[in-house]
């Protein structure tokens, strides 16, 4: 269940690329195969500097909706 997402727009807001991802789970999708991961995904490192990035945002990471 990707919870949080980051989402690409234009200069009009309209979206063009999304990543989901889930911090409980680790697991991400992303909108199209162009967006390019290091094959294992996100590292642990990865997820943790962007989990604290949405928490100084006040976004909610972790726990149930």
């Amino acid at each position: 269940y990707p919870r949080n997402a980051i989402l690409f727009s234009d200069e009009n807001g309209s979206i063009f690329e999304y990543i989901e991802i889930c911090f409980d789970c680790h697991q991400f999708r992303k909108s199209r195969d162009k967006v390019h991961f290091d094959p294992d995904g996100f590292s642990n490192h990865s997820l943790g500097l962007l989990e604290q990035f949405f928490s100084k945002q006040g976004l909610t990471t972790t726990g149930d909706d």
